[in-house]
């Protein structure tokens, strides 16, 4: 009888989560047309610092569509990367912890 009712605060709980979750069409940029040595290739960005969903919407005829989605994700990644701060400083050594007192 429990199995039901938990059941039902699981799929709520999920179906309330999963509304939460942004989608590529909430967080479309405007259209960015990049020069390739085969053409313009216009991309659709979403995330500053995720490149997952950026893909091509438009390319020159007879360049395939994996080709221009490719351009894309790599500018996606330039333009993530030249948001990322540079390290100045060296690396950090983390020493040992000890494990008693």
């Amino acid at each position: 009888m429990i199995r039901p009712v938990l059941l039902t605060i699981f799929a709520a709980g999920g179906m309330t989560l999963a509304g939460c979750m942004p989608t590529p069409a909430g967080l479309a940029s405007t259209p960015v047309v990049i020069e390739t040595p085969e053409g313009q290739v216009t991309c659709q960005f979403y995330l500053d610092d995720v490149v997952l969903w950026d893909n091509a919407i438009a390319q020159p005829e007879g360049m395939g569509e994996a080709t221009a989605d490719a351009y894309c994700v790599r500018e996606g990644e330039r333009r993530r990367d030249s948001l990322l701060p540079k390290s100045t400083s060296s690396p950090i050594t983390l020493a040992p912890t000890s494990s008693g007192p």
